[in-house]
């Protein structure tokens, strides 16, 4: 009997782990990179991959277009702050199903900021991900690149850099406080055959100095992730950028909060078809593993290099600011049964509920090279949110 790519696809991956733990354990980081990442057996990389319903999981995007909406407002309002410039640069980095971009896209051009202004940019590292977005975009005026400096030299690039969900991705370190100190967690096979994973002597220098720059002091027997792939990549974007502005969404908080005493266990999960797992080393390259973002430390990263913060804040003050509950009674309009019009802004009302998403996910937004304080920022709460006038198109002719 032929065996199906699946099955192709799980033994390559775990020839792949087993090669990384050759000589012994491996860091947690390598083999979260490994199952989400890999080439060929990489949950991300997966040709039956899938985002919304019916797939993997959920992203804001996925459950109500309102979210790309208001982020388009924002956006709009950055390219005022700009000097309305005649081109209007947009990097989004990781975007999954493509249903952002699209949005957004879709918002702009209502908002009469049209494809003679916006020039629009994905870096995606997922071969799989990035077919399935070029479908959905054909229509709108989309490029792919490979990496920042493929864009534009390095502090030369103006416009505006967009990511959701992206950090919480990025394969993490694991650390334990034990009674020695500072412990790092590895990854090994187990006598079952399972993978599991150990406590291992820290293999990277800069742990400890995360948690100093932080202020933390783990517990003994306290578990948690240290995400200095975050920090390399918001350095990166921020050196790399000239002038313009960083909007980033995800879930996770400031260091107090991520790190927090009563998650002695840490942030990492995992989620096998829609489900929370407790095990990330359950399903190998068949999950998505996840943990918390640290915005105190991208924070940090930033003011390294000139990224001034305006703020940060939880995804439904920040949709509730750029006028999604507008969007949500517009939703309703006409339907005359409650229980109907209820169904249809629910969705709406999970993107900003603080006991749903509008909670648990963050917004930091950080400028460079541009003049701005927080008063002047619709997302923020201190200007008016974006209205379809002329006032946002350069091109708009005279009546």
């Amino acid at each position: 009997m032929n065996r199906g790519g699946k099955e192709i696809r799980r033994e390559v991956l775990e020839a792949a782990l087993d090669e990384a733990a050759k000589g012994g354990p491996m860091s947690f980081e390598t083999f979260m990179d490994l199952v989400l990442y890999h080439p060929e057996g990489g949950f991300y990389t997966r040709p039956e991959m899938r985002v919304g319903t019916g797939g993997d999981f959920h992203t804001s995007p996925t459950i109500h277009p309102a979210f790309g909406t208001c982020v388009a407002r924002q956006i709009a309002q950055f390219w005022v702050l700009l000097g309305k410039p005649t081109e209007l640069p947009i990097l989004e980095l990781g975007a999954g199903s493509g249903q952002l971009a699209d949005q957004v896209l879709t918002e702009l051009d209502r908002l009469q900021l049209s494809w003679r202004t916006v020039r629009y940019h994905i870096l995606e590292r997922s071969p799989a991900l990035r077919d399935r977005q070029h479908s959905l975009l054909s229509h709108h005026p989309v490029t792919w690149v490979d990496s920042l400096d493929a864009l534009a030299p390095p502090g030369t690039w103006r416009g505006i850099v967009l990511s959701n969900e992206l950090f919480d991705a990025l394969p993490v370190r694991r650390v334990l406080m034990s009674d020695q100190g500072l412990a790092e967690i590895g990854v090994m096979r187990g006598t079952n055959g399972r993978w599991r994973q150990v406590g291992i002597t820290l293999t990277e220098p800069r742990l400890e100095t995360y948690l100093a720059e932080a202020g933390i002091t783990l517990q003994p027997s306290q578990q948690a992730e240290i995400n200095l792939r975050a920090v390399d990549l918001m350095e990166a974007i921020a050196s790399w950028l000239g002038s313009g502005f960083v909007l980033t969404i995800d879930y996770g908080g400031p260091a107090e909060k991520v790190y927090a005493l009563h998650r002695k266990k840490g942030t990492i999960r995992g989620y096998y078809r829609q489900l929370p797992v407790d095990d990330p080393m359950l399903h190998p390259g068949e999950q998505d593993l996840t943990s918390d973002v640290d915005f105190s430390a991208l924070i940090r990263a930033g003011d390294r290099h000139a990224l001034t913060t305006l703020g940060l804040l939880p995804q439904g003050q920040f949709l509730v600011n750029l006028g999604i509950q507008d969007l949500e009674k517009e939703a309703a309009k006409g339907i005359k049964s409650e229980l109907e019009a209820d169904y249809a802004t629910s969705g709406i009302r999970k993107l900003y509920h603080p006991a749903a998403m509008g909670g648990g996910f963050q917004v930091l937004l950080q400028a460079k090279g541009v003049t701005v304080t927080p008063d002047r920022i619709a997302g923020l709460g201190g200007a008016p949110i974006p209205r379809r006038a002329g006032i946002w198109n350069p091109f708009r002719r005279a009546r």
